[in-house]
């Protein structure tokens, strides 16, 4: 009996990692999760009578709710800003190529849903990424379809005012250009190369989890933000690092190392640098993670 259930819990991982994921913003709570998701499977036996994709997404989501709960509480402790682990294997794939399904697993998206919370993020992924109609959602949330309705409106006013949502076409070569191009002028000193790449009211996100220097809250603004990656670089020695392009989250990312001669005590050896581009191509999100632990979870996760 026990195969049964394996095989049908098969046929909906991907599906179930892809949410779990996109609601935590955690490679390893969304492994947990699916984990839990299958024992309580086996222990529970629902009835095979009816569809399993319901009954098994609302365990996901209800567990992600508990685990983003958990977080919440303990993230008072975090030092600077969270952002979500990167991912290279974001569940996207296994839904094709539209491009919601791509975005929604970015760290933008996620960086997005931080500001939800665990109801309406559970609402807005299931609505309009997986694509459950309302009532669907109701069912699987046990809650009014009213309240789905309302739910989703407020969730996706909080994420359109993140600009967390870009359809751009081919945003992994966009993306790609916009970085060479930045880091180029970065390492050069030309800070005013820097700002002709980013728009006036660009974001930049550092996350180093409090064991490097980064900036600990957003900054805001092509002058401040140029300012601030001069002044990174400017602490380097090495002339120039070892850079790779790697594809994460749905778009692709720079991995920059430096030589441990070229770092001091508090400052990252390596940085990972993702971006989301405005329509002309400049770059108006930044999203740097110098957080060894997610750097090192990354680099045991990479195929």
């Amino acid at each position: 009996m026990s195969e049964v259930w394996q095989q049908a819990f098969d046929d909906h991982h991907d599906m179930l990692w892809g949410l779990a994921y996109r609601m935590t913003g955690s490679h390893a709570d969304a492994d947990d999760i699916v984990q839990e998701t299958m024992a309580r499977l086996l222990a529970t036996q629902p009835d095979t009578d009816r569809p399993l994709a319901p009954w098994l997404t609302r365990v996901t989501v209800n567990l992600a709710r508990d685990r983003l709960r958990e977080r919440k509480r303990h993230q008072v402790d975090y030092v600077g800003f969270w952002l979500p682990e990167p991912s290279p294997t974001a569940g996207f794939e296994s839904f094709g190529t539209r491009w919601l399904l791509r975005e929604s697993a970015s760290i933008a998206f996620l960086v997005a849903l931080e500001v939800l919370t665990p109801l309406q993020r559970a609402v807005l992924l299931l609505r309009d990424v997986f694509e459950l109609d309302t009532r669907e959602t109701a069912a699987v949330l046990e809650v009014g379809e009213a309240n789905v309705r309302t739910t989703l409106h407020r969730a996706r006013s909080a994420v359109r005012a993140e600009r967390a949502l870009q359809d751009h076409g081919s945003l992994g070569k966009q993306h790609r250009n916009a970085m060479i191009h930045l880091f180029s002028a970065v390492m050069a000193g030309d800070i005013e190369q820097v700002k002709t790449l980013l728009t006036e009211d660009v974001r930049s996100y550092q996350d180093a989890g409090g064991a490097y220097s980064a900036a600990t809250r957003v900054v805001t603004g092509s002058d401040r933000v140029a300012q601030l990656l001069i002044g990174i670089a400017r602490k380097r020695t090495d002339a120039w690092p070892n850079v790779e392009i790697v594809p994460l989250n749905g778009t692709v990312a720079l991995l920059v190392h430096h030589s441990e001669s070229a770092t001091g005590p508090r400052i990252a050896p390596r940085t990972l640098m993702l971006v989301t581009t405005a329509p002309d191509g400049r770059i108006d999100g930044m999203y740097g993670v110098m957080n060894p632990d997610k750097l090192d979870a990354l680099a045991n996760k990479a195929p």
